[in-house]
């Protein structure tokens, strides 16, 4: 964590490419918008977006489906489903608004059934972004217009009353998140966040040292909180005392000018945070890994959401049916999964040279942390053997790739 930190810390000048490196397109059913990803399991997830859409998968990412849902109600100032949340494979919560104008409505939905039927809930007037503990237990966060910043607790399956944090008309909480069930954080227009010590029945204001929105906040430790916000001169903001006081990273401050969208983490400490690029008109994906600096990814199309499917795979939705990975996702009806046991790298660190051995027949492709294919060898054989003389210390990724497309990827350390 302390590694994590000072990287967040540090003024440093990343390299950019395309997202065609370590994050993988993945195909869906759909060139609309996608707006919000969240998986009940590690193998069924949710996406939702623009016109309705709602896509599912069982087999965790592989493929997506649409489904039509029944029980929501769609109308030309509400067509989009831009939040979910589900608990487990089959329950969930949604939200239905407006993409380009949430300010006005948001309505809560519930299903129990994977996404088939959905049922309307309490809650505030325009609802933006959910927090849910469990099926029972949890908060949204949004507007009441007139009233502003407004955040609903559901409480033992009830929906309790709207609490009013301003009085500013028209001001609009855009993200909520925990650490535990007493200790959570709220953010959205004006730079402005709300804390919580008690479960969200009481909040107190700070004013963060920005104007714009916030729209994603995720808690780092119990002291540390990073936030992306839409302020395009350094877009992450950051706060080591519990959300009383903020900083800029300036790492974020590129000539990108990002206005970032949405954060998520794994639980190997890794950052991972989508948004728009003001300059390059482009989506951006800004990547803290904890072996390695910032690095900056930039995508054909706007991101609007990254979540995880599990510990370490990650789902970014984007603009015009654009979804994206960090795994590699094999598309052939056989699949020859390649995995630890099958495939073996070493030595690992490698001083120059290291050995791939798999079970099966398969090539073997090196990329940098930044994204860019190095060297390949389509040769399908089941040992390969890397000369890596002439590249630099550090750490590389090492995709083995089998005839039907499976493939598996470890990271390799050159020392």
């Amino acid at each position: 964590m302390k590694k994590l930190l000072s990287i967040l810390c540090t003024l440093i000048a990343p390299l950019t490419v395309c997202a065609s490196g370590y994050w993988l397109k993945v195909p869906v059913p759909t060139t609309k918008h996608l707006l919000t990803v969240s998986f009940g399991s590690p193998e069924t997830g949710y996406i939702g977006g623009t016109d309705s859409t709602l896509l599912k998968t069982s087999d965790g990412g592989k493929t997506w489906s649409a489904v039509h849902p029944s029980g929501m109600s769609f109308s030309a100032s509400s067509p989009d489903i831009i939040d979910l949340k589900f608990v487990s494979a089959t329950t969930g919560f949604a939200i239905v608004s407006n993409r380009m104008n949430p300010v006005f409505r948001g309505d809560v939905y519930k299903t129990t059934d994977g996404g088939l039927t959905w049922n309307a809930e309490s809650a505030m007037i325009a609802s933006f972004r959910m927090f849910l503990f469990d099926a029972d237990n949890g908060l949204a966060v949004g507007s009441g217009f007139f009233s502003g910043d407004n955040v609903t607790r559901l409480s033992a399956g009830t929906w309790q009353s709207p609490q009013y944090l301003s009085n500013i008309s028209g001001s609009f909480l855009r993200t909520v998140d925990f650490l535990d069930r007493n200790t959570g954080i709220a953010g959205g227009d004006s730079g402005r966040v709300y804390r919580t010590f008690n479960g969200g029945i009481t909040w107190d204001t700070v004013k963060t040292n920005i104007d714009t929105a916030i729209n994603g906040l995720k808690f780092i430790s119990a002291d540390t909180i990073l936030g992306v916000t839409a302020n395009n001169g350094a877009a992450v903001i950051i706060s080591t005392d519990k959300g009383k006081t903020w900083t800029f990273d300036m790492a974020s401050a590129t000539f990108y000018y990002p206005d970032m969208r949405a954060v998520t983490r794994s639980v190997k400490d890794s950052l991972i945070m989508v948004g728009h690029s003001v300059t390059t008109g482009s989506g951006i994906i800004y990547y803290y890994d904890e072996t390695s600096f910032m690095n900056i990814f930039t995508a054909d199309q706007d991101l609007n959401d990254v979540r995880m499917a599990n510990d370490s795979v990650a789902f970014i939705a984007g603009d015009s049916g654009l979804l994206l990975s960090n795994i590699h996702i094999a598309t052939s009806v056989q699949e020859n999964i390649l995995s630890a046991a099958t495939v073996h790298l070493f030595p690992n660190p490698a001083q120059s040279t290291f050995t791939v051995r798999s079970e099966v027949p398969a090539s073997v492709t090196v990329w940098d942390m930044q994204g860019r294919c190095l060297l390949t060898d389509k040769r399908r054989i089941q040992e390969h053997k890397i000369d890596m003389r002439g590249y630099t210390s550090g750490v590389y990724f090492v995709e083995v790739k089998a005839a039907d497309g499976s493939a598996f990827r470890d990271k390799l350390t050159l020392e």
